[in-house]
């Protein structure tokens, strides 16, 4: 019997695919963190303070986690 195609979506290998993946889940966190402070806590004044943290946090893990993937890749396979 003839094998099924898969079908789906398909991502190349790269070494920044779990950086993709974090991404998304600082995205849903921030809507997370947004629906807390505006629905739970119902404090507007804490809205843009909270979400700024939690945007420079989430940016300064990608920054780091990418830079480190960059040095392993570096030490692996050189410049260029």
């Amino acid at each position: 019997m003839a094998e099924k195609p898969k079908t789906g979506v398909r991502v190349l290998p790269s070494p920044f695919n779990p950086v993709k993946m974090e991404t998304a889940l600082i995205l849903l966190g921030a809507f997370v963190a947004w629906a807390m402070v505006a629905w739970v806590f119902k404090r507007t004044d804490w809205e843009l303070p909270s979400l700024a943290l939690y945007s420079l946090l989430g940016a300064l893990w990608l920054w780091w986690r990418t830079r480190g993937i960059l040095r392993q890749q570096l030490k692996n396979h050189g410049p260029g």
